[in-house]
């Protein structure tokens, strides 16, 4: 049930918020100002590829922990669900593939998605809520019974 919500959520929230900032105006030529919300947008998807390969690593931990219990190897599997809805969100902002931006982190996906057409500061709300959803799903990682021995905070 929770994952259900958790999704409708984060299907809701930005799905609204792109369409809203898609229709809203562009052109807007500010690049002092474009510049160091790109560099904030750049700094926010850092963040969150780092809590993200902290959560894969917790989950799978925890997946190789859960042996009989039903009531850890659920909540893995409404926790992995929900990671999976997050990831078809994620977008990485213009610039992320550009020589000097750390992207040496691994992944055992993809983050094709294309960067939606909106403003520099509207990708740094992206990045921000994605980086908001993804350490929600480390913090219901980190309050399972079996992840209070051996988990740090992003």
């Amino acid at each position: 049930m929770f994952a259900t919500q958790f999704a409708r959520l984060l299907t809701v929230a930005l799905y609204g918020f792109l369409s809203f900032f898609w229709s809203g105006c562009q052109g807007h030529d500010h690049d002092h100002e474009a510049e160091a919300f790109q560099t904030e947008a750049l700094s926010l998807h850092d963040s969150l590829v780092v809590v993200e390969s902290d959560v894969r690593t917790l989950l799978a931990d925890l997946q190789a922990q859960a042996g009989d219990s039903d009531v850890l190897a659920d909540s893995l599997t409404a926790i992995t669900a929900d990671l999976e809805t997050w990831e078809t969100f994620m977008v990485e902002p213009e610039g992320a593939h550009e020589d000097g931006h750390d992207h040496s982190h691994d992944h055992d996906h993809d983050h094709s998605h294309d960067a939606p057409d909106v403003t520099p500061e509207q990708m740094v709300e992206v990045q921000q809520a994605l980086l908001d959803a993804i350490k929600g799903l480390h913090t219901r990682l980190t309050a399972l019974p079996a992840a209070t021995a051996s988990v740090s905070s992003p």
